[in-house]
């Protein structure tokens, strides 16, 4: 595969199997399979590939909180005498504590 790049700010902003003929404000390099355009760049001559996104705690636990329909666990766990969605709570937590 082929990256085609940006001189001027070393984004990617093209992947092909060929090159073609460009603008000399752009350059082509070879690159793997995974490269996206606009996610890449180039460091030092090299794609790369983005830095995974870390989440924070907060994040985290906003995300797996989206996961629960709590409305309906809270409404069972009221029906039923459980503890569901405290336990869900707490589960979440402590996958994910405050630092």
């Amino acid at each position: 595969m082929k990256a085609l790049y940006t001189v001027v700010d070393n984004v990617i902003v093209d992947v092909q199997e060929n090159s073609f003929e460009v603008h000399e404000s752009f350059q082509w390099v070879d690159c793997p399979d995974d490269c996206l355009p606009h996610h890449w760049t180039m460091v030092d001559g090299v794609p790369t590939a983005p830095a995974p996104m870390v989440m924070t705690w907060k994040q985290s636990r906003k995300t797996e909180y989206a996961k629960l329909n709590q409305l309906e666990l809270i409404s069972d766990d009221s029906i039923n005498g459980t503890t569901t969605h405290k336990d869900a709570i707490v589960a979440i937590k402590t996958a994910f504590p405050k630092p």
